[in-house]
């Protein structure tokens, strides 16, 4: 019996992808908290000082890393008239990483519903410190006009 030979060279590429199961699939990156050590003049967070009760508040947010670490985004969490902020970064794993600082900002929006003193929290990680590191910013919410 004679089989075309595109059937066979589907069989095979199909059998050549099949494995016993035992093997981990390959991880390419991970999602972390984070760097927020600043060096020099560089600034982890942008924020204005003054703002409107019920408004929206922008924010910017930088990490930092190598060329393998890119911004993923950020959670943020409001009570009353604090907010924690937590940036993520995505880690390439695969290597080939080039070891140079790289700034990694992202935008985040905070709407504080009463007036009064805020404080916004930044949470990472640090190259210096272990754990969980912290940078605070006061914002003087004012009520809608």
């Amino acid at each position: 019996m004679r089989f075309p030979c595109t059937l066979l060279l589907s069989v095979a590429l199909t059998m050549a992808g099949c494995g016993d199961g035992t093997t981990e699939p390959t991880v390419l990156s991970r999602i972390v908290v984070g760097n927020i050590d600043a060096v020099g003049d560089e600034r982890v967070l942008e924020a204005p000082g003054t703002a409107i009760a019920g408004e929206l508040v922008n924010v910017t947010v930088t990490t930092f890393g190598n060329s393998c670490v890119g911004a993923a985004g950020a959670a943020v969490v409001v009570h009353g008239m604090e907010a924690i902020v937590t940036p993520y970064d995505q880690e390439q794993l695969a290597g080939g990483c080039l070891d140079f600082r790289n700034a990694n900002p992202r935008q985040v929006a905070i709407v504080f519903d009463d007036a009064g003193e805020a404080k916004l929290l930044v949470r990472g990680r640090s190259d210096h410190r272990p754990g969980i590191v912290s940078l605070e910013h006061r914002i003087s919410v004012s009520a809608r006009p």
